[in-house]
């Protein structure tokens, strides 16, 4: 999503107002088990799917971080994950100063994960 003015996104600037996630097992990768948002504010009903609203952007980065570390997933992938999407969630995380607390959503206990080394 593009910032108010038009241009790509900027991380200390723009927040993140909703993420998605479609959680499958390896056994039947077309057939999901759930579908999750996290929004900030209240949204409209899914048709299929939880939904999960929040006052703040900073609660729902820290849901994000919970529900992926609770979950424990082999593999995170998106469209531009690799590309975009993880590295601004995790300055986004700074500019919301939960930083700590989101960059443990790596698999390994108290390791912390960083923009250098966010492989997904």
């Amino acid at each position: 999503m593009p910032a108010v003015d038009g241009s790509f996104p900027q991380p200390n600037i723009d927040p993140v107002l909703t993420i998605a996630c479609v959680l499958a097992t390896h056994q039947d990768m077309n057939n999901p088990i759930t579908k999750i948002v996290l929004q900030v504010r209240e949204t409209a009903k899914l048709h299929e799917g939880q939904i999960f609203c929040f006052e703040e952007e900073k609660e729902m980065l820290k849901a994000f971080a919970k529900l992926i570390t609770k979950l424990d997933p082999d593999i995170l992938t998106g469209y531009n994950i690799n590309g975009f999407d993880s590295t601004y969630l995790l300055n986004r995380s700074k500019s919301q100063n939960i930083y700590k607390e989101f960059a443990k959503i790596s698999r390994f206990l108290n390791h912390e994960v960083d923009d250098r080394k966010f492989v997904t």
